[in-house]
C-alpha cells in the first residue's frame, strides 16, 4: 500500500482527534459513576435515644473529596435538641454532615412554606464535609420534645434529589490541522 507524502500525518491526527473524543466520554462516565464525591454511599438515619438527636442504626460508608470513611454505629449523633421550634407553618431543612474524624455537625437553612422550599433554602454544600442526609423539620416541630424527630419531619438520606449535583463533561480537546 502506498501512501501520499503527508497521508500518514494526517492519519495520526485523525486518531489523536479521536482518543481525544473518547478520553472525553471516559471521563464522562466517570463522572455519571461518582457524581457526589462528599457524600454517604450507605446509611440509615433514625430517632437517636434522647430527644432532639438523630442516630444511625449501623455503619455508616461516606467520602469525603473521594475519600472512603465508615462511621460505626452511633446513638445521638446529630443533635438538634437546642434548634428554635417551627411553628405550625415553617418548616426548615438541616443537613446532616460528618467530617473525616467522623465528628457530626448539622447546617440549618431557613424557615420555608413548604418541604420542597426549605430544601431550597439549604446552605451550599461543605467541601470538607460529607453530608450523610438531611433532616426537614415539619410544621410544629418540638426540636427537644418526646416525640421524635422522625415522627415531625422527614428524614432523607443523602443529598436531596432536588439539590443533586449535575455534571458537565468537559469539552473535547480538538486538534486543528496544522
Amino acid at each position: 500500500m502506498s501512501l501520499r507524502k503527508g497521508a500518514s500525518f494526517r492519519n495520526l491526527w485523525e486518531a489523536i482527534t479521536a482518543l481525544a473524543a473518547f478520553r472525553t466520554s471516559i471521563v464522562a462516565l466517570a463522572a455519571d459513576v461518582d457524581v457526589a464525591a462528599n457524600s454517604a454511599m450507605f446509611t440509615i438515619i433514625e430517632d437517636g435515644t434522647t430527644d432532639g438527636y438523630l442516630a444511625t442504626d449501623g455503619p455508616t460508608a461516606y467520602k469525603i473529596n473521594g475519600q472512603l470513611y465508615i462511621k460505626q454505629t452511633t446513638d445521638d449523633l446529630w443533635n438538634l435538641s437546642a434548634q428554635t421550634d417551627t411553628t405550625g407553618a415553617q418548616y426548615r431543612a438541616y443537613w446532616l454532615y460528618l467530617d473525616s474524624s467522623g465528628t457530626a455537625t448539622i447546617a440549618a437553612g431557613t424557615n420555608a412554606a413548604s418541604s420542597a422550599a426549605a430544601i431550597a433554602a439549604l446552605p451550599a454544600l461543605a467541601a470538607d464535609k460529607s453530608a450523610i442526609g438531611a433532616y426537614v423539620a415539619g410544621p410544629s416541630t418540638d426540636f427537644n420534645g418526646a416525640a421524635g424527630l422522625a415522627a415531625q419531619g422527614t428524614i432523607i438520606y443523602g443529598v436531596p434529589a432536588a439539590l443533586a449535583q449535575t455534571y458537565t463533561a468537559p469539552t473535547a480537546v480538538v486538534p486543528t490541522d496544522p
